[in-house]
């Protein structure tokens, strides 16, 4: 199991119409599927009654990628949706790269295409995320937060007319590692 918590700084952008941004971003990892986590644990249970003391809001989805991301202190995330709702693994892979050559030579990067067949964790309780981004893209940006020219060009390329992804916001955060995965 990894866990991560990624607060969010600014939503240095957003198309018309997306919704503002959350508090938060958290990344968990299973080595087992999880229909919800937590729910089968005391912990989890007792978590779940108190989540509306602190939180106004959940909505999870699985992603079809498993893979940890690299460990930053800063992440710049791009949340989408598909252009004319057309799946494009190699236009996305080409746009990704630019993002992080935006970056620099350290920022690694990360695509997430939403699993849209599995359905959204969400709690009766709280509010849930009217239109869930169909891709993810995670930027690593390192130690330092990222410039606000840094952030200027990952958002320049993102709204070029042909990019593959639309609809789009870029969530700056701050990670904190809760659980780190075992070697």
């Amino acid at each position: 199991m990894a866990y991560n918590q990624n607060d969010v700084v600014a939503q240095h952008w957003a198309a018309e119409g997306v919704s503002s941004a959350p508090d938060g971003v958290v990344e968990l990892w299973f080595a087992d599927d999880v229909p919800e986590p937590g729910v089968d644990h005391v912990v989890g249970s007792q978590l779940m009654q108190d989540e509306p003391n602190f939180m106004s809001g959940f909505t999870g989805y699985e992603l079809q990628d498993d893979r940890i991301s690299a460990p930053t202190t800063w992440k710049v995330w791009v949340r989408g949706q598909w252009r004319n709702g057309v799946r494009d693994d190699a236009a996305l892979e080409r746009s990704a790269s630019r993002l992080g050559g935006a970056v620099g030579p350290s920022a690694t990067v990360q695509v997430n295409v939403v699993d849209r067949e599995t359905e959204l964790f969400t709690r009766d309780y709280l509010d849930v995320q009217a239109d869930p981004p169909c891709v993810l893209v995670i930027i690593g940006v390192g130690d330092e937060e990222p410039s606000r020219l840094v952030l200027d060009d990952i958002e320049r390329i993102v709204r070029e007319p042909d990019a593959p992804i639309v609809g789009t916001d870029g969530l700056v955060t701050r990670e904190t590692r809760i659980v780190n995965p075992r070697p």
